[in-house]
C-alpha cells in the first residue's frame, strides 16, 4: 500500500466516522484543498502526514514498517462557543481513530494540544494520531 493509497483510505474513514454523527462534511478542510472557513462557526482541519519507513525483518526478507501522522485542528469561534464544543469534537474524533485499523493502517492512542490556542477569532485545539502498517 502507499501513503498516498493511505491518505485515501483515512480520509474516507474520517469523513464516515464525522457524518455518521450527525456532522456536516462541508466544514472539513482538507489539506491542500481549496475551502472556505466558515464566518462563525465550528470547523475542523485534516492533515495526513507519511512519516518514515524502516526495515524491520533481519535476513533475506523485505518487512518494513511505515509511520505517519492524521493531525486535526479544531476551531471554535472565540467569541461565542467556549471550549464545550471542542471537547465534543475530540470525542467525535478520537472515536473514528483510536484503536481501529483503517484498512491496513493501524492507530492506537493520540496526542491533544489544547484548547488554549487563539488564532484569529478562534479557539483551537489540535488532536494527532499516530498510525503505522507493515508491509
Amino acid at each position: 500500500m502507499s501513503y498516498k493509497q493511505a491518505k485515501i483510505d483515512i480520509q474516507k474513514a474520517f469523513y464516515t466516522g464525522w457524518t455518521a454523527a450527525g456532522y456536516s462534511a462541508n466544514i472539513i478542510a482538507w489539506m491542500n484543498e481549496k475551502f472556505t472557513k466558515p464566518s462563525n462557526s465550528t470547523w475542523v482541519r485534516v492533515s495526513i502526514f507519511p512519516g518514515s519507513a524502516s526495515r524491520i525483518e533481519l535476513g533475506p526478507g523485505d518487512a518494513k514498517l511505515h509511520v505517519g501522522l492524521v493531525d486535526v485542528e479544531i476551531f471554535v469561534p472565540s467569541d461565542q462557543k467556549g471550549t464545550n464544543d471542542i471537547y465534543t469534537y475530540i470525542d467525535v474524533i478520537a472515536a473514528i481513530f483510536v484503536n481501529q485499523n483503517i484498512e491496513d493502517n493501524h492507530f492506537d492512542g493520540y496526542d491533544l494540544f489544547g484548547p488554549s490556542m487563539i488564532e484569529e477569532g478562534w479557539i483551537k485545539a489540535n488532536i494527532s494520531f499516530p498510525f503505522k502498517r507493515y508491509e
